[in-house]
């Protein structure tokens, strides 16, 4: 299963893809690697998610209206 997670397909414009493959080339394009403490966020971000615990952009902004 792991291994198939890694074979995706994406779709972007051609001219984006080669621009990305010179970065890459040269050096620009770096991987990231997430820490211990990233990836347990986004467990519990895709678990809040998944639960429906979520906000629209309007209630964060007023949220954080009220918090400053």
């Amino acid at each position: 299963m792991k291994k198939m997670e890694k074979k995706g397909f994406v779709m972007v414009p051609r001219d984006e893809y080669e621009d990305f493959v010179v970065y890459k080339k040269l050096g620009f394009v770096k991987e990231f690697t997430p820490t211990k403490a990233q990836i347990n966020d986004l467990r519990r971000a895709e678990k809040n998610f998944r639960e429906g615990k979520t906000l629209s952009a309007d209630e964060f902004a007023r949220k954080m209206e009220f918090a400053s």
